[in-house]
């Protein structure tokens, strides 16, 4: 069985370096990681941003431009590359999960991902399922990834989730493909599921070295942490 991959949320940003910053996803790719996940959108001018959040410095990242969503991220320490500057740091060393955080410009972040990463080098994911299903009508060979976040939190609603969802993302996604559950979702019988249903698992953001090695033995795919340094360390050994 291959080892569980290790995928560095928002890049290895757990030393200082700022989240989704182009120095994150180098030290990543030092680390040995074996996937970054990083967040587009897209700015006032048509760019495409690598940014979680909707906003920077207190303004919209819709509208504004790239360089002054730049500006007003580093006035608060943080960064906010180019999508291609960021591929460009990524290309053959890692392969990148690409979460489309609002639809709208599906095709420009595919024209983006063919140009600069290997045709297997990279999945396109999102909360959003009009996202992923622009992007299987644009590109049906691309690799797409559901995203799953842990509400409702009461743990009967959970479980009723964690049967559905498997059916779910199999109807949505046409396997091979992936569902990206918040990971307090993923139990063994999800696992179960899942592969009954073609469906790789990459649970989210695993940073307690027990869920690691809890999830681990289900048999995923892979894990996204902000911790991947202690991940490679426990999982390799």
């Amino acid at each position: 069985m291959m080892a569980v991959r290790v995928g560095a949320h928002r890049g290895a940003h757990d030393a200082g370096a700022p989240e989704n910053s182009l120095a994150a996803f180098e030290r990543a790719a030092a680390l040995g990681c074996d996937f970054v996940e990083l967040d587009v959108r897209r700015t006032a001018d048509g760019r495409l941003a690598v940014c979680h959040d909707p906003e920077a410095g207190g303004r919209r990242l819709a509208d504004v431009s790239l360089a002054e969503a730049r500006r007003l991220a580093a006035g608060q320490g943080g960064e906010i590359p180019a999508l291609e500057d960021a591929l460009a740091v990524l290309s053959g060393r890692l392969m990148v999960n690409i979460e489309i955080k609002e639809p709208g410009f599906e095709s420009e972040v595919l024209t983006a991902a063919e140009s600069a990463l290997p045709k297997d080098g990279y999945i396109i994911s999102s909360f959003e399922l009009s996202v992923l299903q622009a992007v299987a009508a644009a590109a049906p060979a691309v690799r797409r990834g559901w995203i799953v976040g842990d509400r409702p939190a009461r743990w009967w609603q959970r479980s009723r989730i964690r049967r559905a969802l498997p059916l779910l993302a199999a109807a949505i996604l046409d396997p091979p493909a992936f569902l990206i559950p918040h990971h307090t979702l993923v139990d063994a019988a999800l696992a179960e599921l899942c592969r009954r249903q073609g469906l790789e698992l990459i649970p989210w953001t695993v940073n307690d070295p027990a869920d690691m090695s809890r999830l681990a033995g289900l048999g995923i795919w892979g894990l996204v942490t902000d911790r991947p340094a202690d991940a490679l360390s426990l999982l390799r050994t």
